[in-house]
């Protein structure tokens, strides 16, 4: 997994958050916990990448407002929505949205755990064509220096 792609959490019930911190631990992913939303701003930077699990209905911000600011931040980490409440019209509006997916609670780790390990690689492949693309960039200045010559 790629180091600098980032798990975070953010869960207003405690034991949640502390579970899927130790697991995803366990599974060697780096992981940042928060129990609200405006304490994730706060610490969050739009430049950092990964994958976010939120769940859906907080006290204070929701998970939705939470991906509006995101949004507005121009934020690309990949939003994975959790609620107890699985009510379809609230998935629907979780995808179009823009969250990758919504899960409910209770679910199940290893699917949890493959879906978080999918977001994270998409940003480790977007990393390698930005790197790709910088060298195919590098690679025609030096023919267009070469053939100056």
């Amino acid at each position: 997994m790629n180091k600098n792609a980032m798990l975070y959490i953010v869960d207003d019930d405690d034991s949640m958050l502390y579970s899927l911190e130790w697991f995803f631990t366990s599974m060697n992913i780096a992981v940042k916990v928060y129990n609200n939303a405006n304490d994730f701003l706060k610490y969050y930077n739009p430049d950092d990448q990964g994958c976010l699990i939120s769940d859906v209905r907080m006290p204070g911000m929701d998970g939705f407002e939470l991906l509006n600011k995101l949004k507005a931040q121009k934020s690309q980490l990949k939003i994975i929505f959790m609620t107890a409440f699985g009510e379809i019209p609230l998935a629907i509006r979780a995808i179009k949205a823009g969250a990758v997916d919504f899960i409910t609670k209770p679910f199940n780790k290893k699917g949890l755990l493959e879906l978080v390990q999918k977001c994270l690689q998409h940003h480790s492949n977007n990393l390698i064509d930005k790197e790709n693309l910088l060298s195919e960039q590098e690679l025609k200045a030096l023919e267009s220096l070469w053939k100056e010559k």
